[in-house]
């Protein structure tokens, strides 16, 4: 790191400054981190770079999110893009498409955090190649120090080295850090903490309420409701004993400040005060020259005999000095991991893929009886439609970013006679489903990229996308697929088939036509029963009528045709699979459709009212 250039906030911008507090670099930045491998990561407006030592770009901004260098190179992150590893000239390394966090490199390992397929998240590292050296396990993971990690599962936790092999576990201690210079923190059951070497031997048993390594030595509390703070060595004898209200670090110095009352000064080695105590907050010093100081709400610079070098004018305390370098971590102002933007259609496409085959949806099919369906996912009957409509039978998270919803459609009931003078429906146990639906609802980083993710589901089933562009169909297995894009929705509908596309019902070709003349198309929206919300798109040639409706839950075209009497007298015959299915029957106005819908047994007679849309 290089210490002669420290980032600065004057007033809304960052610049640098050298140890006399002179502007190297004016202050132009909306954030600014400190310099490892001769580059500094900057931020203006929304977008991350790099910058050399005089202020230059050597890197643009162009990145939504990016780490310091560290051992010679940095992650980035770009617009819907995953964490990228580039060298100190901005050439790509690698791509890590299947981590959702990446740490920067330590001692050639690089934590990572990824998602399970039950959405469980996941701890392990990656080398410099891209692959994984320990494979995701852990519930927590720290950065690799002194050849070991600290990571946890469960409520165990301990250090395991570059294999993944278990060097130390926690049976007596819980392990809290990382090690550094040969030992680690650990705290027992009372809440206090002591040190133990790189064998897991104790060598000062828990008795401080706070420890933090500083260099040779250790910064510790003692415990009590009066916490007082000084140094002991690695065997528990204190060098300085504990008098403070807080400490910082000597690190590599001469002297550490230290607070005293309710104000910092420093002392030495030996624990004299060289410095009265007289600042607001204090910083440790800079190569044993210099240190930033707070008086009131403005930062100075003060030499080794407490006067000003450069007296108090800047607006906050650089923070890369508050751990100074800590367990090996380039200890900065700035983010020292990156999030994803990527969306990984492949993997999103492969979990769809393990619910939809080319038998059925989530192990059923469509010759699968009812009542198992009921058994094996624990509905109710009075949860199914009957003869209208889809029932949702499930409904979870799919990987981070997809929301799924299974589905089934189906005349489940039969109307039997109650012994007096009416009907009760009585649910068929043997009736199988009509149809299967799985919806997918995007969320997260998956927004905004529906239409790849439906042409790569059209693609791996092997569907033909039609001219709307935005439904694709296609015989699947010895079923026929009906996939729909809505938004931010997109819908596998399955039914049965073993017809090849140039056989599919009628209604393709009518949804062709209408999007070819759109200036003679007409669309109406509305409610059948005011419960059942429908859209339906008309061509009307003198009295011949033909066109297409679809429920706005599913968006699967049923077919239209029929005529239209010059008092405005409208019938309209639906079909689906060239079955009829039922009527519209009612009045034409150039503003709306009214009348009743009808079923083809003329059984179930429901009110319906569709009005010109404007769109």
């Amino acid at each position: 790191m290089n210490t002669s250039l420290i980032p600065i906030l004057s007033g809304k911008s960052y610049g640098y400054i050298n140890l006399e507090g002179v502007y190297m670099i004016n202050p132009q930045f909306d954030e600014a981190g400190e310099f490892f491998d001769r580059r500094a990561l900057v931020r203006k407006g929304n977008l991350y770079g790099y910058i050399d030592e005089k202020g230059t770009y050597v890197i643009p901004p162009k990145y939504v999110s990016a780490t310091p260098f560290s051992e010679g190179v940095a992650w980035t992150v770009e617009a819907d893009g995953a964490p990228t590893l580039i060298d100190t000239d901005g050439n790509t390394q690698l791509v890590a498409k299947d981590a959702e966090k990446v740490w920067v490199f330590t001692e050639g390992m690089a934590k990572v955090l990824t998602t399970k397929s039950d959405n469980s998240k996941v701890y392990g590292f990656l080398d410099r190649k891209g692959q994984f050296a320990i494979t995701p396990q852990f519930d927590q993971a720290y950065p690799f120090s002194d050849g070991m990690a600290n990571v946890r599962i469960g409520k165990n936790s301990g250090y395991v080295d570059k294999k993944g092999r278990m060097e130390i576990s926690d049976s007596i201690m819980k392990c809290v850090s990382s090690f550094f210079r040969g030992y680690a923190i650990v705290e027992n059951g009372n809440g206090d903490y002591g040190l133990i070497d790189s064998k897991g031997r104790l060598e000062i048993n828990p008795q401080f309420s706070e420890i933090y390594p500083d260099g040779d030595m250790l910064i510790v509390a003692t415990s009590g409701d009066e916490k007082n703070y000084g140094w002991c060595d690695r065997n528990g004898k204190f060098i300085i004993n504990p008098q403070f209200r807080n400490a910082s670090f000597f690190s590599n110095n001469d002297y550490a400040p230290v607070k005293i009352g309710n104000s910092w000064g420093y002392i030495d080695r030996k624990g004299k005060i060289v410095i009265n105590p007289q600042f607001d907050d204090a910083l440790s010093f800079i190569d044993n020259k210099v240190a930033f100081v707070k008086t009131g709400d403005k930062v100075g610079i003060i030499d080794k005999d407490g006067k000003y070098v450069a007296n108090p004018q800047f607006d906050e305390l650089p923070g890369m000095y508050m751990l100074n370098m800590a367990y090996g971590i380039p200890a900065t102002s700035v983010n020292y991991y990156v999030t994803t933007r990527y969306f990984n259609v492949e993997k999103a496409v492969d979990m769809v893929m393990d619910n939809v085959t080319k038998e059925g949806i989530r192990g059923i099919t469509l010759k699968t009886p009812i009542s198992k369906i009921i058994k094996d996912f624990n509905i109710h009957e009075r949860n199914l439609y009957g003869s209208y409509g889809a029932t949702n039978i499930t409904s979870a998270e799919l990987g981070k970013n997809l929301f799924a919803t299974f589905s089934i459609e189906g005349d489940f009931f039969q109307d039997v006679s109650d012994g007096w003078w009416g009907t009760t429906s009585v649910l068929v146990k043997n009736a199988t489903p009509k149809a299967l639906h799985y919806s997918l609802q995007t969320t997260g980083l998956a927004i905004g990229k529906e239409r790849k993710l439906f042409k790569a589901l059209a693609d791996r089933m092997n569907l033909k996308i039609n001219s709307d562009k935005n439904s694709a169909t296609g015989n699947y297995g010895k079923n026929h697929i009906w996939l729909t894009l809505n938004e931010n929705e997109i819908k596998i509908s399955m039914t049965p088939g073993g017809k090849n596309y140039a056989d599919v019902p009628d209604s393709t070709l009518i949804i062709e036509e209408l999007i070819e003349d759109q200036t003679s198309a007409e669309t109406f929206e509305g409610k059948i029963n005011n419960k059942y919300g429908i859209v339906m798109q008309l061509l009307i040639l003198g009295s011949d009528v033909s066109g297409t409706y679809h429920y706005t839950s599913r968006k699967s075209p049923i077919t239209l045709s029929g005529t239209l009497d010059s008092d405005g007298t409208i019938r309209l015959e639906e079909k689906t699979g060239g079955k009829i299915t039922g009527q519209f029957a009612g009045t034409y106005t150039p503003s709306e459709i009214s009348g009743t819908w009808i079923s083809a047994d003329g059984k179930t007679r429901m009110p319906f009212v569709v009005e010109r849309s404007n769109n």
